[in-house]
């Protein structure tokens, strides 16, 4: 329902029929998005976001289109402008009691599998509703579309543990739902990255944003404790382990206060990230 303005008989049939209402909020601002080749991903998009789907997006500004320009252009703009008609018919129909759930129709150009759920939840709050709202729209609704009885969505005795635990209070921001702690699957306790590993570039891009930063800490972080730097060419050593590396970089970012690194160009090849780089600020030495 997006065309449109919902109507009171609709509203009222919705609710005398039980219909499960799934808004899937996130699909056109994802079209949009692509189309325009302005991406805005957020940072569990770009965390946990399948990395060769997210690439693939980049094909729309390369590949010669048999669509003409203007034409991906008016399209955008319809799609932009039925968004605040989705937000509006979804305040109406959470006001007059229809159950609402939690989905987003992913695999949608734009709507990343998994990490996309968690866009959806925050423009279901902007659309109105409140975070406890959302939070059982994501739960205890989401899983009556799998089932009229569901084994799951609450917190009962005899249902499956399957539980999520984050480190700040949803209730007050639905964004929290983004810091995940650990997943309980069927009773066993299980951190986010034996689930899901992190999208590498999301790493890399860390470890290059707290060098840019000479931040230590935040830099050392991002490597593996059995990290060995070697020079290229020729393969010397530079550094290995955290000690090492933390010896090596906390010396560099105490004589390089102008230190930086601009990536020219990146290559992500399954769970192998390739960057070309510029590093300019070194002390005694020209840009490398």
């Amino acid at each position: 329902m997006d065309d449109e303005p919902i109507d009171d008989e609709l509203l009222g049939l919705l609710k005398a029929q039980d219909v499960l209402y799934i808004p899937t909020l996130a699909v056109y601002e994802g079209y949009a998005e692509v189309l325009g080749q302005d991406v805005r991903l957020t940072d569990i998009e770009r965390r946990y976001g399948d990395p060769q789907i997210i690439e693939s997006w980049r094909d729309f500004a390369v590949v010669p289109s048999a669509t003409p320009a203007r034409e991906i252009a008016k399209r955008r703009a319809e799609l932009q402008a039925l968004i605040p008609i989705q937000r509006d018919n979804l305040a109406r129909v959470h006001r007059a009691g229809v159950t609402v759930a939690a989905g987003t129709d992913a695999g949608n150009i734009g709507t990343l599998h998994g990490a996309a759920l968690h866009r959806e939840l925050e423009l279901m709050a902007e659309a109105g509703m409140s975070p406890g709202a959302v939070l059982v729209a994501a739960t205890r609704n989401a899983a009556r579309v799998f089932s009229k009885a569901p084994s799951f969505g609450t917190l009962d005795p005899g249902k499956l543990a399957d539980l999520l635990v984050v480190d700040a209070d949803p209730l007050t921001d639905v964004r929290n739902l983004q810091r995940i702690h650990r997943v309980v699957k069927a009773g066993v306790v299980l951190p986010p990255r034996a689930i899901v590993p992190p999208n590498p570039a999301y790493v890399v891009q860390r470890q290059v944003d707290a060098y840019n930063a000479r931040e230590l800490d935040g830099f050392v972080a991002t490597f593996a404790p059995e990290v060995v730097v070697t020079e290229h060419p020729g393969g010397k050593e530079v550094a290995r382990g955290h000690a090492g590396l933390r010896a090596v970089d906390g010396k560099l970012f105490r004589a390089s206060p102008e230190l930086h690194c601009e990536i020219l160009q990146r290559i992500t090849l399954g769970s192998t990230v390739v960057d070309h780089e510029l590093v300019t600020g070194i002390a005694g030495r020209p840009q490398v």
